[in-house]
């Protein structure tokens, strides 16, 4: 499950989201940051409910409700995004 997220989780965060969440910026009281993955994944997973997507704020945000700017995730971005929170155990 981690080496999914580095894979394929990772890699939408850093084009979608650390531009207002990265290391300097940290909007949202949420800091992901770009060069240590085993923080990102931490902070990531604690933003999701295990095996719950619909209840994840990090899928819920990524899907634009309740955020206040920046990227919408694509359909498919969300699929995978929802595909890593399932492996949650």
């Amino acid at each position: 499950e981690q080496a999914f997220f580095i894979n394929n989780v990772r890699p939408i965060l850093s084009m979608s989201c650390f531009r207002c969440h990265g290391d300097s910026t940290a909007n949202g009281n949420f800091n992901m940051p770009t060069t240590d993955n085993v923080i990102l994944y931490q902070n990531s997973k604690a933003r999701v409910t295990p095996r719950v997507p619909a209840d994840s704020l990090l899928l819920k945000k990524g899907k634009g409700d309740n955020h206040r700017g920046g990227a919408i995730l694509s359909p498919a971005q969300q699929v995978t995004i929802s595909d890593w929170i399932n492996m949650i155990q």
